[in-house]
């Protein structure tokens, strides 16, 4: 259920900003996993999880800031390009009384 809404939310393009962030990470993860061999993502993660103790005794909430800084900069680049696309307006006709 959960995942029928992601994609109705995803796709019906009532927010934007949550389309375009959702397209960009989804591109990017591509990118990854064609530039990364499976072996070596599943090395990275295996990295992470047998790691994970003594980074979060050195650096604590290590995993969630890697992930927040993420997702700020992809944010960031989406408003960016959504305040550089200039709004449709139509021009207002103004009916003068004489």
């Amino acid at each position: 259920m959960y995942f029928i809404n992601f994609i109705k939310k995803t796709i019906s393009l009532d927010d934007k900003l949550y389309t375009f962030r959702i397209l960009v990470e989804f591109y990017l993860l591509m990118k990854i996993t064609c530039f990364l061999t499976d072996k070596c993502i599943l090395f990275f993660i295996l990295n992470i999880i047998l790691f994970y103790a003594p980074l979060e005794k050195n650096f604590p909430h290590f995993i969630f800031k890697c992930r927040v800084s993420i997702d700020q900069i992809i944010e960031g680049i989406a408003v960016l390009i959504i305040c550089l696309i200039p709004k449709y307006e139509e021009e207002k006709k103004e009916k003068k009384i004489e």
